[in-house]
């Protein structure tokens, strides 16, 4: 008993057996009953006897001490066309409505919920309705299924669903005043070349609630273009709004492609004589428009195509365009190419990412390509655009090869190809570098004749330029002469670089501008970092320094290469670089031991062995 009386008032402290106080009563009786049958000389046999039957009881019961959750319709005989309303009231409870088992038999057009809560006595109390619009999908007798709302459910309620003149009116009201159609631009492709379709629904009443079904497409790749735009047209001779959503559906499977009829539902006003009014709003009818479904054929990958290089387009161009435009260069000197490839007909994730080869002399600085997808007059058009910058190292004639691109015109069903032709450059050296000076020769000067005046004027020629050719020369080495005093002057400043001054000082030794380099990298600046890198490196080897992978071929050094390159992709191709301490340390280091093997070659020399 003291065991029963435990339990008792555990049951009655919880709000969800609250509701069901009965049903425990039921297993108490069944306990007083089995526990009134034996006495207290009982042998224990029959103890074990009360004690299964006690447990036997229990889980009988135990499948109705889930509560039955209120629920009802706002009118359970309608008629076929019309809704009604399911309504589920929750008290003290937090828990939401399973409504999937709703979708077999009716068309859920909305929910809303709505709560009270109460305080008597200083006891609080809630409550929660949800309201769940619904609309029969067929008529007869039909049936609300149970609902679960976390562990407990509703009652099935039972429903009468009937046609009659009312619902075929207002059916005849919705298809005199409404029409949907689904549109492709072609019912046949190949298979990754996407079809425009064109949903068009034809308004001619106020609509309330315009809502449709998602496409069901697991063999098809769909999504919607822009968003949807409404204008004027005429159908069998009445004028509609016209309400138009363009999708790009992309197959991606051979044989018959079936889009699904498309369901369209929303809301008309049930007497359209009432007008807009406050009255007409309050009385809506529910309505479902359904297109028809639309069968594509798509065809499969040509035999004269490769598979891996597929580009199916209804036409393709390539294009270039270089910056600067002259045709002569200058070692040193960037020189800017940007190839567009244009396509109709497929999307620019399906384009190619084109491969192009540089001559000999020539460093190339790929960027990240540009792409773009547009629909213009039910057609997609496509761009992808690669930027390159080429970097001349060497003087000479170069030549960068042709470019081919085939594609499969799919209008015409044939193999074309699209060529860039090869575009030649004359790479003159730096300034300050050509030797197109020439020193006469006392051979080949003139001979001097004083007879006559128009003679004496081509000695006086010579005469100033070899006077100007002396002077040039004077002047070159006293500046070789003042530049070496300076660096053979012991160094009294002490000036450091400060990160913020990596811009205004300029370094104008190896040591200074490596600290410059080490200061850069600790800011993690990729531009400053690459600038005094280039500056370094000419300090250090004494020589012509253009580009990061000029420094790759002055050295061999597999860990310092492998940090360069990734330093390269994320400067001219925008990817990020995190590597700025390890690029600062591998550099430490590699001077430090090019350091070291030059002083044991030093002491070689003084003791050879």
């Amino acid at each position: 008993m003291g065991r029963i009386a435990i339990i008792h008032h555990k049951i009655i402290k919880s709000n969800r057996f609250v509701r069901h106080w009965h049903k425990f009563q039921m297993i108490q009786v069944v306990y007083y009953a089995i526990n009134s049958c034996g006495t207290i000389n009982c042998n224990k046999e029959a103890r074990m006897i009360k004690k299964s039957l006690l447990i036997l009881s229990l889980s009988l019961m135990l499948p109705f001490a889930n509560a039955t959750i209120m629920a009802n319709v706002d009118h359970a005989d309608l008629e076929l066309g019309q809704s009604l309303t399911l309504s589920i009231t929750l008290p003290n409870s937090g828990d939401m409505p399973d409504l999937a088992p709703l979708k077999a038999n009716f068309n859920i057009y909305g929910t809303s919920s709505s709560s009270q809560i109460s305080i008597i006595n200083g006891q609080r109390s809630s409550q929660a309705t949800f309201d769940i619009t619904l609309m029969p999908k067929n008529a007869g007798k039909q049936f609300i299924p149970a609902l679960k709302v976390g562990n407990d459910t509703t009652a099935q309620i039972a429903i009468n669903v009937s046609k009659n003149s009312a619902s075929n009116q207002t059916n005849a009201l919705a298809k005199n005043n409404l029409l949907a159609e689904l549109i492709p631009t072609k019912t046949s492709s190949y298979v990754g070349v996407p079809i425009v379709l064109r949903l068009k629904i034809y308004v001619g009443v106020t609509v309330n609630n315009l809502s449709m079904d998602n496409f069901n497409l697991p063999n098809a790749k769909i999504q919607p273009q822009g968003k949807a735009i409404q204008y004027q047209d005429t159908h069998n001779g009445r004028n509609y709004q016209v309400v138009e959503q363009k999708y790009l559906l992309t197959p991606n499977s051979v044989g018959t492609l079936s889009v699904p009829a498309l369901q369209i539902r929303g809301e008309i006003p049930r007497n359209a004589n009432r007008g807009n009014g406050f009255f007409a709003m309050l009385d809506q009818q529910p309505f479902v428009l359904t297109t028809k479904p639309v069968d594509l054929t798509i065809k499969p990958i040509p035999n004269a195509m490769n598979p891996s290089n597929w580009l199916p387009a209804s036409q393709l161009k390539l294009s270039e365009d270089w910056q600067p435009k002259a045709t002569t260069i200058r070692v040193g000197e960037a020189l800017t190419r940007n190839i567009t490839l244009e396509t109709d007909g497929v999307p620019a994730s399906s384009l190619p990412e084109l491969q192009f080869s540089n001559p000999k002399g020539i460093n190339a600085y790929p960027e990240k390509y540009n792409s773009s997808d547009t629909v213009a007059n039910n057609k997609l058009h496509a761009s992808k655009t690669f930027k390159i910058v080429y970097v001349a190292t060497q003087a000479g004639k170069v030549e960068f090869p042709a470019t081919n691109v085939k594609w499969w015109d799919i209008d015409n069903n044939k193999l074309q190809q699209v060529t860039l032709p090869a575009t030649n450059f004359e790479v003159l050296p730096e300034h300050g570098n050509a030797n197109n000076s020439i020193s006469p020769t006392p051979s080949s000067a003139p001979q001097k004749n004083s007879s006559t005046p128009n003679e004496t004027a081509p000695t006086s020629k010579w005469f100033y330029i070899s006077m100007a050719i002396a002077a040039a020369w004077i002047i070159t080495m006293a500046g070789i002469y003042l530049l070496w005093r300076s660096r053979s002057k012991p160094k009294t400043s002490k000036q450091k670089f400060a990160t913020d001054q990596l811009t205004t000082l300029e370094p104008r030794t190896e040591k200074e501008c490596f600290k410059a380099l080490l200061n850069a990298c600790q800011q993690q600046n990729l531009s400053t970092t690459n600038q005094y890198l280039i500056r370094w490196a000419a300090f250090h080897w004494q020589t012509k320094v253009y580009s990061v992978a000029d420094i790759k071929d002055l050295q061999a050094n597999p860990n310092l290469n492998q940090l360069l390159d990734q330093f390269t992709q994320a400067l001219y191709r925008g990817e990020e670089f995190n590597q700025f301490q390890a690029l600062a340390d591998e550099l430490t280091h590699f001077t430090k031991q090019k350091a070291q093997k030059t002083t044991k070659t030093i002491l070689e020399d003084f003791y050879p062995h």
